[in-house]
C-alpha cells in the first residue's frame, strides 16, 4: 500500500522489503521473517530477491548513446516498456508460490514486487543501457498469506524471459522508430547476435574496444615497470591509461550520464592523436564527429516494417523438424509485431501447431481431480509444475525404438572362447570382455565410470576381437575429435568423430559415380602418365569408400557415447547392422548428456537391466575415502559431500571470494611448477581470470608483454598457454591436425603493444 508503479524507491523501503521481508511503506512483516531459520545448525538461507538484468543489444546501446535527445528518450521508453511487458508475463505465467507440507502444492501468486535500477555504461564506460530488476522473494498466495516465491519456476524461465525481452524491445523500436533487425554471426561457440541492421559493425567495434585499448596500455606499463627501477606499478601511480578510463573499481561511481553522452558523441579522438586499436572508418557528416554522424546516418535511413509470419505452419514444421536434434529453438524472433498481444497470439498459434505435430509424454490429468487441488486459474493440479508438460518428436521415439530393437538383436558377429584374452584384468573387466565378445548383439553397451579401467578393458577387447576377425577389424568413433584422438592413441586403432564419419559416409554415392567414370576413363588414357593419374585417382576413391564404410565382422567402438545424439547413434547402428558389423557404446549414464537430443545410451543401459556389462569402482584414486566419495557423487548421493567436507575439499563464499580462492590456488600450483586447471562458470569470469593470470605472469617475467590478439580481446604473449576453440584439419602440427580443446604454448609471435 502507498506505492505505485514507477515511483522512486527509497533506501528505507529497500531495507524493509529486501533485508527484513516487510511491507516497504508500513514495515508490516510479509510472512515469516527471513532471519528465522528452521533450527540450529541449519545452513539454509532464504534469498532476499532475484536479480534479472535486461540489457539492450549493443547496437541499441550505441544508437541510444549517440542519437538526439527525442530519439534517446524514445529508445529508453521502448527499453522500459519491454521490461514492463516481461514483468507482466512473469506475473501471469511464472510467479508461483508453494503451500502445504514441505511446499508440496504450487499455486498462483498475486503478482510480484520488484525494484528497477538503470545503468548507462559498462565497466569501461562504453555505452551499455541495461536495467537490473530485483524481484523480492515475497509473494501473496490465493489465501492472502505471504510466502516466498517458487524459485524453481523463476530459474526455469530465465532464458525464455531474456528472449522475450529481446523480441519485445525489437517490436517496440520497429513500431516507434521504424528500425529493422538482422542476425550477425559471432563465431562457432556463440549464438548469432540480433542487432539493428542499420548500425554498422565497425561502429559497434568502436565502442567495444575501449577495454582492449586499456589492456594494451596496462601491459605496456607493466613492461615498463618490470624493466625499469620499480618492480611493478603501485597504488599511487595515478591513472595508468591515457585517452581512456580504466575499468570501474568498487566504490568508484560512474560519471554522470550527461558527461558520458558528450564523450560518446565526440568519440573517437581526432586522427592526430589516435588511440591504439580503435576503428576510425565510420560514416560522417560535415561539422559532426564520426560517431555522431554514424547515428544520424542510421536514423535518416530507417524504414518502418512489420512482418509477422504469414502462416504458423512453416514455423511449426521447422520446430518439429529440429526438435529431435536440438533441445530448444528461438522461434519468431526475426518477426516483428505491433503489440505484445499480437506476439502472444502468434506464439500461441505456433505452440498449438507444434503440439499437434508432437507426442505428449506427460500423463493426462485425472478427470476426477478435486477442485481444491487445482490452481485458481484451473490450468492443472497444484501438484504438477505449471506448464510443465513434456513433449518429444515422433522421429525421436522411432529412433529410440530402432536402437532398442538393434540392441536386442543377437545375430551379430562374436568371438569364440579360444580367442578370449584376459591378461592383467580385474574380475569386472574380465566379465565385461567376455559378455561383449560373446553376446552377439549388433548394438552393445559398456558402462565405464571414470577411473574404472576402461582403457585396459577395451585394449583386451581389441586384442580378443582382432584375434578372431583379423587385424584392423576394430575401429573407433567419438562425439568429438579430441575424444576420438584419445581413443585412437589409447587403443592404437583408427578413430574419427561421429559427425565427420556420417558426412563422409553420406558422400559415398558421389564417390561411386566418380569411381565409375574414372574406371571408364582408364582404358581411354592418352598416355602412361595419364593412366597412372587415373589409377591413383581410382585408388584414392576406393580407399575413401572403404574408410568411410563398415565391413562384416568389424567392431565399432563409440567412446563417450552418452554425449552422442540419438539421431546419430541411430544412423550409425543401422549402417553397421546392414554391413554385418557390431557397435559397442562405451560411456557412463551418470555423466553429461548430449547437446543434441540424447539419452539413448541410458535408455539402452536400462533396457539391459542387470545383464549390462559394467566396470566396478574407480581405481585411479590413492585414498580409499576418495574412491568411495566419487562413487556416491556419481550416484547423486548427498552423503558424498560429508566426505569432501571432512577432508577440507569444500570451500564456500560469495562470487568474489570464490574467484579469489580459485585463482590463488591456481597461482600456487603454477609457482610450484605444476600444470593446474582453473575452471569458471561463465565467460565473463573466464575472461577476467585469464587477464589476471596473463598480467601476473607478465609481471613475473614468465611471459613477454604484448602479443597476438585473441577472440575475446585478450592477448597471448610468448610463454602463454592457449586452448584452441575449433577443429581445423588444414592446420597441421606434425602428423596431427589442430582440434578443439588442444593446448599450445606460444613460442614466438608479433607484438601489438605500442
Amino acid at each position: 500500500a502507498g506505492l505505485t508503479s514507477g515511483s522512486f524507491v527509497t533506501p528505507v523501503q529497500m531495507e524493509r522489503l529486501f533485508a527484513n521481508g516487510e511491507d516497504p511503506t508500513t514495515g508490516t512483516p510479509l510472512g515469516q521473517s527471513p532471519h528465522v531459520y528452521t533450527g540450529p545448525g541449519d545452513r539454509r538461507r532464504p534469498v532476499a530477491g532475484f536479480d534479472c538484468t535486461f540489457t539492450t543489444p549493443k547496437s541499441v546501446s550505441v544508437l541510444w548513446a549517440l542519437a538526439d535527445d527525442p530519439t534517446r528518450e524514445a529508445i529508453y521508453d521502448c527499453h522500459r516498456q519491454a521490461i514492463t511487458d516481461v514483468l507482466t508475463l512473469i506475473e501471469r505465467d511464472v510467479a508461483r508460490t508453494r503451500i502445504g507440507t514441505n511446499g508440496t502444492a504450487q499455486v498462483n501468486a498475486h503478482g510480484v514486487i520488484a525494484a528497477a535500477f538503470d545503468h548507462w555504461d559498462s565497466r569501461e564506460n562504453d555505452p551499455n543501457l541495461h536495467t537490473h530488476v530485483v524481484i523480492a522473494n515475497r509473494a501473496q498466495g490465493p489465501d492472502g498469506r505471504w510466502r516466498t516465491l517458487d524459485s524453481r519456476a523463476l530459474h526455469r524461465a530465465v532464458m525464455a524471459m531474456s528472449e522475450r525481452y529481446d523480441t519485445l524491445l525489437a517490436d517496440h523500436l520497429t513500431t516507434r522508430l521504424g528500425l529493422t533487425w538482422e542476425y550477425r554471426e559471432r563465431g562457432l561457440r556463440r549464438n548469432p547476435a540480433f542487432e539493428l541492421a542499420a548500425v554498422p559493425q565497425n561502429l559497434l567495434d568502436l565502442f567495444s574496444q575501449r577495454a582492449a585499448a586499456i589492456d594494451v596500455e596496462v601491459d605496456r606499463l607493466i613492461e615498463m615497470y618490470h624493466t625499469g627501477p620499480r618492480a611493478q606499478p603501485g597504488c599511487d601511480d595515478g591513472d595508468p591509461v591515457a585517452g581512456s578510463r580504466p575499468p570501474r573499481h568498487p566504490g568508484r561511481r560512474s560519471p554522470p550520464l550527461q558527461e558520458l553522452t558528450e564523450e560518446w558523441r565526440t568519440w573517437p579522438p581526432q586522427p592526430s592523436a589516435p588511440t591504439p586499436g580503435l576503428v576510425h572508418a565510420l560514416p560522417s557528416q560535415p561539422g559532426r564527429s564520426s560517431a555522431r554522424g554514424a547515428a544520424v546516418a542510421v536514423l535518416t535511413g530507417r524504414r518502418r516494417r512489420h512482418h509477422g509470419p504469414r502462416s504458423v505452419v512453416p514455423q511449426a514444421r521447422d520446430l518439429v523438424g529440429v526438435e529431435h536434434r536440438r533441445r530448444s529453438l528461438r522461434a519468431l524472433k526475426a518477426h516483428r509485431f505491433p503489440t505484445p498481444a499480437a506476439r502472444d497470439d502468434a506464439i500461441a498459434a505456433v505452440v498449438a501447431a507444434v503440439q499437434q505435430r508432437s507426442v505428449l509424454l506427460t500423463p493426462p490429468e485425472v478427470a476426477s481431480t478435486p477442485t481444491a487441488l487445482r490452481r485458481t486459474d484451473g490450468s492443472s493440479t497444484a501438484f504438477r509444475p505449471h506448464r510443465g508438460e513434456v513433449y518429444t518428436a515422433q522421429a525421436t521415439l522411432d529412433a529410440e525404438n530402432r536402437l532398442l530393437a538393434t540392441g536386442r538383436d543377437t545375430t551379430g558377429p562374436t568371438v569364440g572362447p579360444e580367442h578370449l584374452t584376459y591378461t592383467g584384468l580385474f574380475d569386472d573387466q574380465t566379465a565385461a570382455v567376455r559378455k561383449i565378445a560373446r553376446s552377439g548383439r549388433l548394438l552393445d553397451v559398456l558402462v565405464g565410470p571414470a577411473g574404472a579401467g576402461k582403457t585396459h578393458t577395451l585394449a583386451a577387447l581389441r586384442a580378443t576381437w582382432e584375434a578372431a576377425h583379423g587385424p584392423g577389424s576394430v575401429i573407433g568413433l567419438a562425439p568429438s575429435a579430441a575424444a576420438a584422438e584419445v581413443l585412437s592413441t589409447a587403443l592404437g586403432i583408427p578413430a574419427e568423430n561421429t559427425t565427420k564419419w556420417l558426412v563422409e559416409h553420406d558422400a559415398a554415392p558421389d564417390r561411386h559415380q566418380r569411381l565409375t567414370r574414372a574406371r571408364a576413363a582408364l582404358p581411354r588414357a592418352t598416355s602412361r602418365e595419364n593412366a597412372r593419374e587415373i589409377a591413383a585417382h581410382i585408388q584414392r576413391l576406393t580407399d575413401d569408400l572403404n574408410r568411410w564404410s563398415f565391413h562384416p565382422g568389424q567392431l565399432v567402438i563409440i567412446d563417450e557415447a552418452s554425449l552422442a545424439g540419438t539421431a546419430d547413434l541411430d544412423r550409425i547402428a543401422a549402417t553397421a547392422a546392414e554391413a554385418g558389423a557390431k557397435v559397442l557404446l562405451v560411456g557412463d549414464w551418470a555423466q553429461l548428456s548430449a547437446i543434441d537430443a540424447g539419452g539413448a545410451f541410458g535408455l539402452l543401459v536400462r533396457d539391459r537391466g542387470t545383464t549390462v556389462p559394467e566396470l566396478g569402482a574407480a581405481r585411479r584414486f590413492t585414498h580409499a575415502w576418495e574412491r568411495q566419495a566419487a562413487g556416491l557423487l556419481r550416484a547423486g548421493d548427498p552423503e558424498a559431500l560429508r566426505y569432501y567436507e571432512h577432508h577440507q575439499r569444500i570451500n564456500d563464499g560469495d562470487h568474489a571470494t570464490m574467484v579469489e580462492k580459485a585463482y590463488s590456488a591456481w597461482a600456487a600450483d603454477e609457482q610450484a611448477g605444476k600444470t593446474s586447471l582453473l575452471l569458471a562458470g561463465d565467460t565473463d569470469t573466464v575472461r577476467a581470470l585469464n587477464h589476471r593470470a596473463h598480467t601476473d605472469l607478465v609481471t613475473s617475467g614468465r611471459i613477454t608483454p604484448g602479443g597476438t590478439r585473441l577472440h575475446d580481446g585478450l592477448e597471448a604473449g610468448v610463454g602463454d598457454r592457449v586452448v584452441t576453440r575449433r577443429n581445423n584439419r588444414h592446420l597441421l602440427v606434425g602428423p596431427r591436425w589442430v582440434k578443439n580443446g588442444d593446448t599450445f604454448t606460444v613460442t614466438h609471435g608479433t607484438t601489438t603493444a605500442p
